[in-house]
């Protein structure tokens, strides 16, 4: 019958080689798109006018002003 220690060492190498996830690779984040920069003053613009919308419906009238916007 295996030792505690034994198993001990059996169970870090099996989490050692199951449970690691890949290192994250150091990268900068990406510059704001025009829209992203319109759609983030878009819903400022509309919760500093104290508006009880919700987020949700605030962001799918921000993306029908751009496309608006764009034509």
């Amino acid at each position: 019958m295996p030792t505690n220690e034994e198993l001990h060492d059996r169970l870090c190498k099996l989490e050692s080689e199951f449970g690691k996830k890949k290192p994250v690779k150091d990268k900068k984040p990406r510059e704001k798109s025009e829209y992203n920069i319109f759609v983030q003053e878009y819903i400022a613009e509309q919760k500093k006018k104290n508006t009880t919308k919700p987020h949700k419906e605030l962001f799918s009238e921000a993306a029908k002003e751009w496309s608006a916007k764009k034509k």
